[in-house]
Parts: structure tokens; sequence; C-alpha cells
């Protein structure tokens, strides 16, 4: 009897998987349905989907569920095989996608995944889900990543179809009132380390884009590749251009030359087409530059240090140099934004401090810096056992206006849960997480006063927080931080999408939203296990 049921569940799937190509990684087989089988009830499905006028298979705004029906009461539903879901990709002008790989990812534990590839016109199949929210992820060539989440219900089988936006390129050359490439004009008066790139916006941007702290290739409404990084990937490109900016959006769009946060030129491009042209005189270029004055001192004698100094924005600088004897340093000719200050000396912990540059001259003041101090510890899991994983610390004193908590200072632990992190002086965060990124704990330690070592981390398994947007951010990412009771932050990000997710360990959450410095939300959340909280962004 049991090879006969095995029998008949295969006999389901194999019908399921001749509709569709893509199959994900299904558990072992479990009891047979009934005899009528899943098939018929989708078959149903789809009869109904015909007798009100649409395509059966026709995919609308991402995503949508259909209920394909199930012969079987919840009650019933094979905890081994689990539920079957299927349907198609279709781009945003009404063509099938024949070629996507789907990712279906529990917010709650991001190891539990499952894949299905879309092949030709047969859609997809995956096996193995469970009730309750997933996370899906679509790649395909030529597309834009989409994200968006599903909520399957009990159902033993059930249809979704999403909706993928095509890409278009678009090759932009920045030049110079001459004719030269903007960047080969650069080089020859020596700033080569200063980049101007090209993004896209729905409407025209401002003179002055809002800081932040991400990569300035993830700003507007696509993705810009320098010609060096083009020639690195051996990828097709048009001659004589800066770089190809990857649109997510149809025209009209506008393409924008911009230096960190200062725009330089803009172009409207109405029409699909395969280049745009943008004129920055370099004189634009040295009038947006900073200069920058500091001065470097011991935190605790104040005495001045000799130590290097550099501003890095994008992983790109101005270039590294030494304080004197007094010091002090002129940074000249430097990047534009929110930039990171990274200044190091022998014996001292490195400072990695933010500030927010505007162009022309600018004092950053006084730059305390610590001795180095070894800092040991251990993490645990909640039943006190050894876990393995990374740990960052973060210097709470450098954090003087809103930003993302800064992952520069790391370390693996061993096997037996041990780790070394150096640190400087003050009020110093520490994160440990496993490698699954299912577990998270923190501790609080002030190098000023003593403090017990070594220090216990003790992960807990996080739950998945949404975080809802009320729509898509271009340039303008507001800032989520959520902190612990005792306001010591422990989670941020700067909110591009209409769906994020925070995962926290169950507890006590306040949580503030910045536009830039101003706040525009706040609010408190409570995380328990089994349950999803969540935050609403403006």
């Amino acid at each position: 009897m049991q090879r006969v049921a095995f029998l008949v569940v295969g006999c389901v799937v194999g019908w399921l998987l001749a509709m569709t190509v893509g199959q994900g990684e299904p558990g072992p087989i479990g009891p047979a349905p009934r005899e009528e089988g899943a098939a018929a009830r989708a078959s149903e499905a789809t009869e109904r989907l015909a007798d009100a006028g649409r395509d059966p298979m026709d995919a609308s705004s991402p995503p949508e569920r259909v209920d394909v029906g199930s012969n079987r009461g919840p009650a019933e539903i094979d905890e081994s095989f689990g539920i079957v879901i299927l349907g198609h990709c279709r781009a945003d002008d009404g063509e099938r996608v024949d070629s996507c790989t789907l990712r279906f990812r529990d917010p709650d534990d991001a190891q539990r995944q499952l894949r299905a590839d879309v092949r030709g016109d047969h859609g997809y199949a995956v096996t193995g889900l469970r009730p309750g929210d997933w996370e899906v992820f679509a790649t395909a060539k030529g597309f834009a990543n989409f994200e968006s989440e599903i909520h399957v219900t009990e159902d033993h089988v059930q249809r979704f179809d999403f909706e993928l936006t095509r890409t278009h390129s678009i090759g932009v050359r920045i030049e110079t009132t001459d004719g030269t490439l903007l960047h080969e004009a650069l080089r020859e008066k020596g700033l080569s380390p200063i980049e101007v790139l090209a993004i896209g916006t729905p409407t025209r941007p401002p003179e002055r884009l809002p800081m932040h702290s991400l990569r300035s290739t993830q700003l507007g409404c696509g993705v810009w590749y320098s010609a060096s990084v083009m020639r690195r990937m051996s990828a097709p490109m048009p001659e004589d251009v800066s770089g190809v900016l990857e649109l997510f959006t149809a025209p009209p769009v506008y393409v924008s030359a911009i230096l960190g946060h200062v725009v330089l030129a803009t172009e409207l491009v109405d029409e699909h087409r395969d280049s745009v042209r943008l004129v920055v005189p370099v004189d634009d270029i040295l009038d947006a530059l900073a200069t920058v004055r500091l001065q470097v001192v011991d935190a605790e004698t104040a005495e001045p240090v000799v130590a290097s100094v550099e501003l890095s924005a994008d992983r790109l600088g101005g270039g590294t140099t030494k304080t004197g004897d007094d010091g002090c340093a002129v940074l000249e000719r430097q990047p534009i934004g929110m930039l990171e200050l990274r200044a190091s000396a022998k014996g001292y912990f490195s400072v990695h401090q933010r500030f927010r540059i505007e162009p022309g001259p600018q004092d950053l003041g006084t730059i305390r810096i610590g001795r180095s101090v070894v800092v040991r510890g251990r993490v645990v899991g909640p039943d006190d056992s050894a876990r393995s994983g990374m740990v960052f610390i973060e210097d709470l004193e450098r954090r003087s206006f809103p930003q993302a908590l800064n992952s520069s200072f790391m370390s693996a632990t061993d096997p037996n849960g041990e780790f070394e992190l150096r640190a400087g002086r003050g009020r110093f965060l520490i994160r440990a997480m496993n490698p699954q990124r299912t577990e998270f704990g923190h501790a609080l330690i002030d190098t000023t006063q003593p403090f017990e070592e070594p220090v216990k981390l003790t992960i807990r398994p996080t739950v998945g927080v949404k975080v809802e947007s009320e729509r898509e951010h271009v340039v303008d990412f507001p800032l989520l931080t959520v902190m612990d009771e005792q306001r010591v932050p422990v989670w941020t990000a700067y909110v591009r999408s209409a769906r994020t997710t925070a995962n926290l360990p169950a507890g006590f959450y306040d949580y503030v939203i910045h536009e830039q410095t101003r706040v525009v939300g706040s609010g408190r959340i409570v995380v328990r296990d089994g349950e999803r909280p969540s935050i609403r962004v403006p």
C-alpha cells in the first residue's frame, strides 16, 4: 500500500513538472493525495480563470496569488512533501520571461531557501514550502533584480506570478567643454582618485542630493558601470564613453553626472537610445572639491599625534596625508559627501569616523585617537554552549549624526567561540552573529572603565521584522535605526525598496527613522517568536 501511495504522489508531481521546467529541492515523498489528485483542482482553477476572460498563466503586478485548489484539508498537508507552488514570470511589457532563477526564503531563517528555474514557456514549480510568509528573489539577464513577499496558505497547490522590469543600457559620455573625456582630463590634472559617475532618476534631481553612506553606484533607478569596471568585466561597451548606465525604468528618465552629492549636469532622455552626452567643465569639478583641516591628538593627554589620515568615499579617497609634529594636516582637493575619515598611528586604535563634507574649506576640528587595547570575548548560545561566527565592533563615540552602523572592524571566532578584537578609549558596541545569520547578540563595553573579560556575547534565534515603505526610494533613502531598551543601536539600514527585513532576537526595541538629520518617525516594537511585527517607513 505504501508503494502505491508513493506512485500516486509521483504522478502528481510529474504532472506539475510537465507543466513547468523549474523545480525546487523537494523533501522526501510522503503519503499520497486522494484519487482525484491536485492536478484536477489545478485544472479547475485554470478553467475558472479562462471563464473570467484571463489567460490562465498571465502575470500581473507582483505578486499575484491564484487559488489553484487542493484536494486536501489543512490537517492533511503532508509535512515532508510540503506545499507546491507554480506560476510564470512575465516582463513589464507583457512578454513571458523564458529564463529566470527564483529563490524563496523564509524571513525567519535565511538558510531555509528553495530555488526554482524558469526555462522556456513552461514557467516554474517548486515544492517543499510551508504555510506562512516567504521572501521571493528573481534574477534574469536583461531584467532588474526582483524582490517581493508572498503569503503561502495551507492549500496544497498554489500559483504565484511575478512581473519583472526590463533594463535598458545606455552609454554615457561625460566630457569637458573641449570634448575630452572627463576622467582623462582629471587624470592629467592629478585628480584620478576623484570619480564622476552617472545616475538615472524619474524626475529632475535637485542640485544637491541627500547624503548617505551607500555606494554611489546604488543611487537612482539604475546601476552605473564605469568604463574601467566594464573593461575588467570584459563586457561589451560602446566606444568613447565614460561608462554604461543600466536603467530599471523606461524613458522618460533624467540622466545626471554627479560628484558625491552634487549634481553637475543633467539631460532628459525621453526615448530609448543608445547613448547620451553630458558636458561638465573641469572648473566645476575643482569648485566642488573640499579642503579639509584637522588635528589628531592623544585621547588621554591631548598631546599632538603624528598620524596618517585619509578621507574615503566608495573606497576611493583623495590620498593619504601625514600630520605634522603639531598633529595638524590639510587635505586638499578632497571628494565630497558622507565620507569616512581614517586616521592611524603606531600603538593607537585606528579611527574610522564619518563626516558630512561639503564643497570648499571645512574644519573637522580635533580628532582624538586612543591607545589600542585588546578585547577578548566568547560567543555562546542560549544554552551557554560555544557558537562560531562573525564579531563586529563599533566606536559609539564617533557617531555624531544619524548614520548606519559601520562594520569596518570585524573578527571570526575560533571553534570554541572565542575571539579577540582591538578597541580604543570609549563606549564600544560588539555584535555577533552565526554564519547563517539566523542568531544574533550584542554587548556594550566602556574601555575607560574596568570591564569583565572575556566579554560574553549570547546569540539567540532571530525573528524577521517586516520593514514596509510607502514607496520605492531613488535618492532620498530614509535611515532606520533599531535600538535596544538602553537606546543602543543594534540594527540599521537605509530603506530603498518597499520591503526589507530586520532580523532581531525576541525582545523590546525602540526605533527611529531619519531623513538626513530630521526625525520623520519613531516607535516601539515587541519581537516574539512565531510572530512578525512590522515597521512602517514614510
